[in-house]
């Protein structure tokens, strides 16, 4: 009985913080719940103006990127890539980068509207390191078929000499 009492307090409290939590977000702006999803993304979330100096970043850039605040760096100096390759007049764009020992892939985003870009990095190590482990298995396939292949025709010619 005392049991089922405290289990009535605790879900009774947590209605209550569901709630308290629900009016809270939807006093805030859509502007300022976009600024958060950005803020708090475990990706690296980074805005650069048309002339590719930084505008803003998230605390995941930084940490990828090894710098603690990236704001007024000049994009180039971040990343091997010439600013004259960035042209995203034909929409989005996607580069592979290694950066401090990770692979990201950047996506590249004209925001018109505020004369930016806004760039979204996602670390794809796994995913690049699954593909060399890949390569390298084909490449020992292909050895041991090549391989077989020339120790078949070898077995054929000496059956043809019989």
């Amino acid at each position: 009985m005392k049991s089922e009492l405290m289990m009535e307090d605790i879900q009774q409290a947590l209605d209550e913080n569901h709630e308290d939590f629900h009016e809270l977000h939807d006093q805030i702006s859509e502007d300022e719940k976009m600024a958060y999803f950005a803020r708090y993304n475990p990706n690296p979330v980074i805005r650069i103006d048309n002339y590719g100096k930084v505008l803003i970043s998230n605390k995941s850039a930084n940490v990828y990127f090894k710098i603690e605040k990236m704001r007024g760096l000049h994009w180039n100096d971040l990343v091997d890539m010439n600013r004259a390759k960035i042209d995203t007049s034909k929409g989005n764009l996607r580069f592979e980068y290694n950066l401090h020992g990770k692979d990201l892939l950047l996506c590249y985003s004209p925001v018109p509207e505020i004369e930016a870009i806004n760039i979204y990095g996602f670390d794809i190590s796994e995913r690049k390191k699954m593909e060399k482990e890949l390569e390298e298995e084909n490449r020992r396939l292909k050895q041991m078929y090549a391989e077989l292949s020339l120790k078949s025709q070898m077995q054929e010619d000496i059956i043809k000499k019989l």
